[in-house]
C-alpha cells in the first residue's frame, strides 16, 4: 500500500483539495443520517413500526444542512486544518456539537408531537462525532503510511526525544526525498 499506486490514489483526494473536501462533507453527511437513524433504532428497540419517518427524515436534512454551515463556519470544509491534526478535531467538536445543539433543542421540546424521541440528539451526537473522527484518523493514517522515505535511505539514530526530535522523525518519515529512515532516538 506504499507503491506509488497508492500515493496516485491519495494524491487526488488530499483534504484541500476541492475533491477532497467534497468527500469530506459526504462522509460527514453520512455519519450524522447513520448515526440519526440507529439513535431511534435504539430508542425504539428496533421495532421500525414504531418509527415515524418523514419526521426522522426532516431531522436528518437539518443536521446535513446544519453540519454543513458549520463546518464551514468553523474552517472545517475550507481545507484550513491538517487531516486528523488536533485543530481539525476541535474544529469538527465545535461544528458537530453545535449541530447537536440546535436540532436537539427543537427535537427536545416538540419531538413527542411529532413522533420522535427527545433523546435521540443525546445519542446520535457522539455516535457521528466518532464516525466523524474514525473517517478523518484512517484518511491520516493511509495518508502517512503512504509517504515514506526512497527506497535504499540509510538508518539514522535521532539524538534528542524532546519535541524537536519528534518534529525531525516525522519529517523524515514523511519525506519522499529523505534519504534517513529513523529507527530509534537517544536521549
Amino acid at each position: 500500500m506504499t507503491g506509488p499506486a497508492a500515493r496516485r490514489r491519495l494524491r487526488g483526494r488530499r483534504v484541500g483539495s476541492p475533491a477532497g473536501i467534497a468527500l469530506q462533507v459526504v462522509y460527514d453527511s453520512a455519519a450524522w443520517i447513520a448515526a440519526v437513524i440507529v439513535a431511534v433504532l435504539l430508542r425504539f428497540d428496533f421495532n421500525l413500526h414504531l418509527i415515524a419517518w418523514r419526521p426522522l427524515a426532516l431531522v436528518c436534512i437539518a443536521v446535513v444542512v446544519l453540519q454543513i454551515l458549520f463546518g464551514w463556519i468553523y474552517f472545517l470544509y475550507r481545507g484550513r486544518h491538517p487531516n486528523g491534526s488536533f485543530a481539525e478535531v476541535v474544529a469538527l467538536l465545535s461544528a458537530t456539537a453545535s449541530t447537536g445543539v440546535i436540532v436537539g433543542i427543537p427535537v427536545f421540546l416538540f419531538g413527542n408531537a411529532a413522533g420522535l424521541p427527545r433523546s435521540i440528539l443525546l445519542l446520535a451526537f457522539p455516535m457521528a462525532f466518532v464516525l466523524m473522527g474514525a473517517v478523518r484518523y484512517l484518511t491520516r493514517f493511509m495518508s502517512e503510511r503512504a509517504i515514506r522515505p526512497v527506497e535504499g535511505a540509510e538508518f539514522a539514530l535521532i539524538y534528542g526525544a524532546g519535541y524537536l526530535g519528534d518534529s525531525i522523525v516525522k519529517r523524515m518519515l514523511t519525506d519522499r526525498t529523505s534519504a534517513y529512515i529513523p529507527v530509534g532516538i537517544i536521549d
